[in-house]
């Protein structure tokens, strides 16, 4: 309800507790512009899907502004935080044990994340970070033990997708096509990211990237990464 009332520019502070809701999302946000902010210590202010919905919606209207900061948000299904035609960021926020992908960037958003621990997360594909199609910058982020059943733990798909991964420690996840990162006919940049112990079923023990899309890797530590076919560290095909 404090969501609900706030308006643009309002900050709404989440004192310690679970939260959960009846409906799609335990916080369904349109077109509010405002910063969430939970009081306290992340582990104590607890978004909570209870597996049947998603920890955040977030549309606002392609606008810029719009903050989550400070919180767990967990057992999400389908998604922890959807974005859906919106730009906000995620800050110094642990996303765990969602059904599904722990971030979504559907339409032309434009997300980013900053200081998020993400983890425990299963999914088909992307349980860590899905976009399909929007725009994704993470610095400064944790994503371990995600598992893609069939796809791959952070996955950035068809032509026009971007995702650019700066600073992070990707560790212990498992994935059929890139035990860690999947780029797919998009932009991937990964910078300064430490990926160590992935796991691919099929190639790209550490990063895959399939088509005609452009692959920048940089001033990574890319160790211990296992494929089952090929790419013990990174695989690059286009046919």
């Amino acid at each position: 309800s404090a969501v609900n009332a706030a308006t643009n520019g309002d900050t709404v502070h989440v004192m310690p507790g679970t939260y959960t809701a009846a409906g799609t999302a335990v916080v369904w946000m349109s077109d509010e512009i405002i910063t969430i902010e939970g009081v306290g210590d992340a582990a104590s202010i607890i978004i909570d899907g209870e597996d049947a919905r998603y920890g955040f919606h977030v549309d606002s209207s392609d606008q810029f502004g719009t903050i989550i900061r400070n919180m767990t948000i967990t057992r999400g299904l389908d998604h922890g935080v959807r974005a859906y035609h919106s730009n906000p960021s995620i800050e110094s926020c642990h996303i765990t044990g969602c059904s599904g992908s722990a971030v979504t960037a559907v339409g032309d958003a434009i997300v980013a994340m900053q200081d998020c621990e993400v983890s425990y997360n299963t999914s088909t594909n992307g349980p860590g970070l899905w976009n399909p199609g929007a725009t994704v910058t993470a610095d400064g982020c944790e994503f371990h033990h995600n598992e893609a059943t069939a796809g791959s733990p952070l996955s950035s798909s068809l032509g026009g997708s971007s995702m650019t991964l700066t600073n992070c420690v990707i560790h212990h996840n498992t994935g059929s096509t890139g035990g860690a990162v999947y780029s797919h006919f998009s932009t991937l940049v990964v910078d300064g990211c430490t990926l160590h112990h992935n796991q691919a079923g099929y190639m790209g023990a550490a990063i895959y990237a399939y088509g005609t899309g452009v692959a920048q890797v940089s001033n990574c530590d890319v160790s211990w990464n296992t494929a089952t076919f090929g790419g013990g560290a990174v695989a690059a095909r286009n046919e």
